[in-house]
């Protein structure tokens, strides 16, 4: 179904004689402009029978207590409720409401307690949100050690006598209106771990970390998780400065990392007495899979991660690998082959999947190379997609930054969709005579704490550009070009811009996909940019939560010094952004933006347009698609946008040999 969207949530039902599904838009977009918008649906399938039933228009949340039915949230309800809990049974029949609160959202549902029927979930309300359980039957909800934090990521110990979860706090140097809002640069919230058990005069706090942050940032689940009645594992970089997935002990807060070293794990699975961890510890540039046995320590590779082969984790939510008694599923692609299912079991490795229909006789295999970042002392990491049969001289070059930026490319076809179409995008580039580069800038993940979490980095000077200068000037030298492109989507299409504004005589083309224009204005919106408490700009967002709407900075930074602050902030923002360089944009650049954007608003493509119309220019290209989404929602839609990426670079970068050089 093109422009269908994604599955964001599945679950075996019925003893996995049944599954459930939703199938939902990206955000509030109608790619396809169909005439009855497009609403989330969920469906049951029966392996039995074969029949697919539509159980209604809704997005199921998570199972009932007896995996009979499915539970999902409304906004609304009696009493002017912000939102309510139903539940309908897989058979079909009536919905029935179990519950409403009267302030935010609900989320996060999770059955347990001593008898298995006690309901975990999250309530956020904006600057702070509660834990709260449910039993069925019961007249009242209990809120679990309420306090002015946002506790999410409810997890029930093994016997079901203790409550876990995670309480994100406003970091010091925060201005957000809530803790996973406004923070400088890619670092997450302060945060505790939270036990509990039956009454919330016993919850106590086992872990504090006020210096590095929650790991919120990249792909991957880093979800908190039982080990046993009193251990838990999270991931955390108190420890080393690097994302590690750690064992906490609950009774005397001891905490110990499973795989030390300078690399991360991006995602943790509990399996039996062992933890399964997707990290970079075998190549940095890679994924691989590595099981710690908990009772020895002991650490064996279970799936090698190479510069050719990646294994793969999940963007929302799920797992990218799961262990069942013998068996060991897990995704992994090539530099050919795309994402796939591969099952190990008795030491054979099987892939399930079917292999992709690619025509493979274009396909170079990139090259990982490096080279040292202006700061000095980084160094910077990335692929080389080189045209089959040639070297770099004499080939056009093309600098392709990653979105994010909390991300990690890979000489491979990487496990998000939209990252492993740019990778398909950057080989064809190749197989037209061009010589790209896919460089990780800093603020990116996979290089540890102090390169994720940069000094004047993103909105807070920039810094992270200079690598992508770097990168260009590179390539540039590799292939004798006069000059080099850039192509890239999200923030990738903000490098883009900051290019061709900030370095047009080093950048002659650019293609910026879905970018922010102006760091003080896309902080009005509610994006993983965070949202507006007056730090930079003085024109009010308005939350979406009950009871939030700012009329000025919040309590804590509403001083006799705001003023000078937020202007020194806006200033900052300002310099940091594309915007403060349009003066000097002189490169052919073409904007690919859907105006049903839901990460970067729309309003920041209508200021660049406008911005470069003051001066008088026509060099700036503009592709809109009404209704679409940040990342192009429907099949048609990527395949016209990577068609325009080729053709405008290689139209204003490429000599005559190789403008037409396209081998399919």
């Amino acid at each position: 179904d093109d422009g269908a969207g994604s599955v964001p949530y599945a679950a075996f039902a019925d003893g996995g004689r049944k599954v459930v599904f939703v199938v939902e838009t990206q955000g509030d977009t109608n790619p396809n402009h169909l005439v009855d918008l497009p609403q989330a649906q969920t469906y049951v399938v029966d392996f039995i029978s074969g029949n697919t039933t539509k159980l209604g228009d809704f997005a199921a949340a998570a199972l009932t207590e007896d995996g009979s039915g499915v539970l999902y949230t409304l906004p609304g309800g009696p009493g002017k409720a912000s939102a309510s809990l139903y539940a309908r049974p897989l058979s079909g029949g009536p919905a029935k409401r179990l519950f409403s609160v009267k302030q935010g959202s609900l989320a996060e549902f999770v059955w347990g307690g001593p008898n298995g029927t006690t309901l975990a979930f999250s309530n956020d309300r904006g600057d702070h949100g509660f834990i709260g359980t449910w039993c069925p039957g019961t007249k009242a909800l209990r809120w679990v050690s309420p306090g002015v934090d946002s506790d999410v990521q409810p997890t029930w110990s093994p016997d079901g006598r203790k409550l876990a979860w995670v309480r994100a706090r406003v970091a010091k140097r925060t201005v957000g209106y809530g803790p996973f809002d406004g923070n400088q640069g890619n670092r997450g919230p302060d945060f505790a771990i939270m036990v509990g058990e039956n009454s919330e005069a016993d919850a106590k706090e086992v872990f504090l970390d006020t210096e590095f942050g929650m790991q919120t940032f990249g792909f991957g689940n880093r979800r908190l998780a039982w080990v046993g009645q009193d251990g838990l594992i999270f991931s955390t970089e108190a420890k080393s400065r690097w994302a590690h997935t750690v064992l906490l002990n609950t009774t005397t807060s001891a905490v110990k990392e499973l795989r030390p070293g300078q690399c991360e794990d991006a995602e943790h699975f509990v399996s039996g007495s062992g933890v399964y961890l997707v990290g970079n510890c075998q190549n940095i540039d890679s994924l691989g899979v590595e099981r710690v046995d908990l009772d020895t320590g002991a650490v064996e590779v279970v799936v090698n991660g190479t510069n050719d082969f990646v294994v793969g984790g999940m963007s929302d939510g799920g797992y990218g690998l799961v262990a069942v008694g013998d068996a060991f599923a897990y995704l992994g692609s090539t530099d050919s082959e795309p994402t796939a299912v591969f099952v190990l079991q008795g030491g054979k490795t099987e892939q399930i999947t079917p292999e992709a229909t690619l025509p493979r006789g274009f396909m170079t295999r990139p090259k990982p190379v490096s080279f040292r970042s202006p700061d000095g002392h980084t160094t910077l990491h990335a692929q080389l997609f080189l045209p089959r049969n040639r070297s770099t001289d004499g080939a056009p070059g093309v600098v392709y930054t990653h979105g994010g930026s909390e991300r990690q490319t890979y000489a491979a076809f990487h496990y998000s969709t939209v990252y492993a179409a740019q990778y398909a995008v950057n080989q064809w580039l190749a197989a037209q005579g061009m010589a790209v580069l896919s460089v990780n800038y800093k603020s990116g993940t996979g290089y540890g704490h102090d390169f994720r979490v940069c000094p004047g980095c993103m909105a807070f000077g920039a810094a992270e550009y200079l690598d992508v200068r770097a990168a260009g000037e590179w390539l540039k030298a590799q292939t004798g070009a006069s000059a080099v492109g850039i192509w890239g989507g999200s923030y990738g299409g903000l490098n883009a811009e900051q290019a061709c504004a900030r370095d047009s005589e080093l950048f002659g083309a650019c293609v910026a996909i879905s970018p922010i224009f102006n760091w003080v204005t896309t902080s009005r919106y509610v994006t993983d940019t965070g949202k507006s408490t007056f730090d930079s700009d003085l024109q009010p967002r308005f939350p979406d939560q009950f009871n939030s709407l700012n009329t000025g900075p919040e309590p804590h930074l509403a001083n006799d010094k705001w003023l000078m602050r937020a202007q020194a902030m806006r200033a900052l923002r300002w310099a940091s952004s594309p915007a403060a360089f349009v003066e000097n944009l002189t490169s052919p650049m073409l904007v690919i933006h859907g105006d049903a954007d839901e990460e970067v608003d729309f309003a920041e493509t209508v200021g660049c347009m406008r911005s470069s119309r003051e001066f008088g220019r026509d060099n700036i290209k503009l592709k809109v698609y009404p209704d679409e989404a940040h990342e192009g929602a429907t099949y048609e839609h990527q395949v016209e946008i990577a068609q325009l990426v080729g053709d405008f670079l290689s139209q204003h970068l490429s000599s005559v040999e190789f403008a037409k050089q396209v081998v399919v």
